[in-house]
């Protein structure tokens, strides 16, 4: 009787479960990846989730750095990117986006007594006076140039009217560029513990400033002369950026490095953000909290610790690097029916998709594939009509995406073969129905596989008692004869 249970649990198992066990598999995939896989996937914006690479063979000795490949729009390398921190003067990149967004160059602004009676005189100032009159444009070089931190509460003053009111624009406009984990308390960068940012939001920040040509101009000037005001002579402003700047010291003069922002409060470290180029690559690198090395008095500075970091990074980056073209705009993808249509149509990339890759790359690592979108192609249909969205992928990583387009228009059907087209496709049952009769069918595999076992155990048991009751009348024999 025992073995009768266990063969009759073992049937049970094989006929009514196994059925479903490639059912689960096939559904363990995330509609959300499906829908739109570089989302999740995507190393192709400053928002992205992973970078391309570890660097395993980089040490980078910061609280928090990145690396960001700007003509593919790829995130080559990072380090804690959205660990909030203090920027220290890094803050001025917005105070200047702030300034060309919302005042005119040539403006005259008279520097208030409020705005520079409200900074510390043991920071970095280029001394304006009360009452001094200045243009926004110099008062721009100022605070770019030579980081001026009075520089920015007059900016601030004359963008919004006051500090406080300029300290809401800026917040505001972070949020506007999604700056998810940032807040500023001030137009300068002055250490203030409410006043932080990561390294990720300062990307985008910086992504956005260099939309405008003037900022170009200003973080790439390594020497500026700001003409005699009403109160001044002639200042002569030397960049904090020794990258570009070699009348401090020539240790640290890159020809790669376009131009960049410096800053330092002890609580915040060395922190710099800069761009470099060297052939096709175009690299944005931010580098927050870096230490200083020091001679042996423990005093003098023996290497500035956001330079050197920021080297290791556009060093990695330019060594281990190359753009490769993914998706080309001439290739054909895919086929695709038109409703009503005498033709059907192919796509084709909307452009020519570049990406960035490790210099070692595979070929088979290299692939591509594209996503329908859910609109319902019908005759006439113009070429170019937006078919859904091409990804190029190197590993397990969506590098960039483009739309997928027709390549060939489609006209309709004369009348009469349009009307057969219509017939023929409403005796198919819709994709709902389909789906409906899946679930029916499965729902009557899975009742008529509980009725065949039932079934196949009553007949089991009937045998099992059958022979059971066979034995003892053969015991009642042989003991009747023994008799």
């Amino acid at each position: 009787m025992r073995n009768c249970r266990v063969l009759c649990w073992i049937l049970f198992v094989v006929l009514v479960l196994q059925p479903f066990c490639g059912q689960v598999a096939a559904a363990s995939v995330p509609e959300a990846l499906l829908e739109d896989p570089s989302i999740a996937s995507g190393v192709h914006s400053m928002d992205a989730h992973y970078a391309l690479t570890d660097g395993d063979d980089l040490t980078v000795d910061a609280k928090a750095a990145l690396l960001y490949e700007m003509n593919t729009g790829t995130m080559l390398y990072t380090i804690n990117p959205d660990q909030k921190l203090y920027p220290a003067s890094v803050t001025k990149i917005m105070t200047c986006l702030l300034a060309l967004e919302n005042g005119t160059l040539t403006d005259t602004i008279t520097v208030s007594s409020e705005a520079v009676s409200s900074i510390d005189p043991d920071g970095s100032t280029v001394y304006l006076q009360s009452g001094e009159q200045m243009t926004l444009e110099n008062l721009l070089y100022c605070m770019m140039v030579s980081s001026g931190n009075d520089a920015a509460a007059v900016i601030a003053e004359y963008v919004s009217g006051s500090q406080d009111a300029f300290i809401a624009l800026m917040n505001q406009r972070a949020q506007e560029l999604g700056c998810t984990n940032t807040h500023f308390a001030n137009p300068h960068g002055l250490h203030d513990e409410n006043h932080y940012t990561t390294a990720r939001d300062l990307g985008k920040i910086m992504l956005a400033a260099l939309e405008k040509p003037m900022f170009q101009t200003l973080y790439a000037t390594a020497q500026y002369d700001v003409p005699a005001t009403n109160m001044s002579d002639v200042r002569s402003l030397e960049s904090t950026n020794y990258f570009i700047n070699t009348s401090r010291t020539e240790g640290y003069y890159d020809q790669r490095v376009v131009g960049g922002k410096t800053g330092f409060t002890t609580p915040a470290g060395r922190c710099l953000v800069c761009t470099a180029e060297d052939g096709d690559l175009n690299l944005l690198s931010v580098v927050l909290g870096g230490e200083n090395i020091y001679q042996g008095d423990g005093v003098t500075v023996q290497a500035y610790g956001n330079f050197v970091q920021t080297e290791k990074l556009l060093d990695y980056g330019f060594s281990n690097f190359t753009l490769v073209d993914a998706i080309s705009e001439s290739q054909t993808v895919g086929q695709f029916s038109v409703t009503g249509g005498a033709n059907e149509t192919v796509g084709h990339p909307a452009q020519t998709v570049q990406v960035a890759l490790p210099v070692d790359y595979k070929m088979e690592d290299l692939r591509w594939d594209y996503v329908r979108n859910d609109q319902e192609l019908t005759a006439p249909m113009e070429a170019e009509t937006e078919l859904g969205t091409v990804c190029a992928w190197y590993q397990d990583y969506c590098l960039s995406q483009t739309a997928l387009l027709s390549v060939n228009p489609v006209e309709p059907v004369s009348e009469s073969a349009s009307q057969l087209q219509q017939n023929a496709q409403n005796q198919e049952p819709t994709k709902q129905e389909k789906t409906w009769k899946d679930y029916a069918i499965v729902a009557a595999l899975f009742v008529g596989g509980l009725v065949a076992v039932f079934l196949l155990l009553t007949v089991v048991l009937a045998i099992c008692n059958s022979v059971r009751r066979a034995k003892h009348r053969r015991r009642r024999r042989d003991r009747r004869r023994s008799r």
